[in-house]
């Protein structure tokens, strides 16, 4: 009697170790519909609209805690990534303003060039002007290179959460654009 009583306790417990053992198994591994919608979600033909949609779906299909790791880092690239695309658009256009002479302190430049063409002296105004420009143009170089910095800083760890994510999803690596 008290051999039949440990042999089936020792067996009530090897099986509570293996239950206990899949479902940790099973919490360490990524869904299959989860997998198709991150893979789909990754084709290059993908437009931001349709990657968003995406992304809810996956956090519709969350089921496990590898489900779980797995869309939070792909989404934090994609956040990443748009906020460094975001800033050197920004920076772009900032360009784009200053070669074509359209920005504030251009067109005061000019002003006190074509007095100094015209052999006269700029109004104190006009020169006060100036310096503050120049002022706010120092502090505004600061700040985008500053910018560039960060814009550079997510990019690099968007590419990288987004290899984790390819890895975790199977798929080889993006190739290097130089």
């Amino acid at each position: 009697m008290k051999k039949a009583l440990i042999i089936s306790i020792s067996l009530l417990s090897a099986i509570g170790l293996i239950g206990y053992g899949s479902c940790q198994g099973y919490e360490h591994h990524l869904s299959a519909d989860l997998k198709r919608t991150l893979i789909a979600s990754m084709d290059p033909s993908v437009t931001i609209d349709d990657l968003h949609v995406y992304l809810r779906d996956a956090r519709l299909q969350v089921r496990t805690d590898k489900d779980k790791e797995v869309p939070e880092k792909f989404q934090t690239s994609v956040r990443l990534l748009e906020d460094s695309k975001e800033i050197c658009n920004r920076q772009d256009k900032e360009i784009h303003a200053l070669v074509s002479g359209n920005g504030p302190y251009t067109r005061v430049v000019l002003l006190i060039m074509r007095y100094y063409k015209a052999h006269l002296n700029p109004p104190k105004e006009l020169l006060a002007q100036y310096e503050n420009d120049q002022k706010r143009e120092q502090h505004r170089e600061m700040i985008w290179d500053l910018e560039q910095k960060r814009s550079a800083e997510e990019e690099r760890a968007g590419k990288k959460l987004n290899a984790e994510v390819r890895e975790s999803l199977g798929l080889p690596d993006l190739p290097v654009m130089k």
